[in-house]
């Protein structure tokens, strides 16, 4: 069985929250996802924040 490869693509409009604190907290979800760490996936993320 193969490593699991996820893609998650997040858009979100927060006021408040400049672009570089949205990155570095959707990133700090994305390393402790329990999940992805139980299943030993790659998972890439690209989070986007409306203005």
């Amino acid at each position: 069985m193969g490593v699991a490869e996820w893609h998650l693509d997040m858009t979100a409009k927060i006021p408040g929250l400049d672009q570089a604190k949205f990155s570095a907290i959707a990133n700090g979800a994305k390393a402790g996802c329990p999940i992805s760490r139980l299943l030993k996936a790659n998972v890439t993320l690209e989070a986007k924040l409306e203005g």
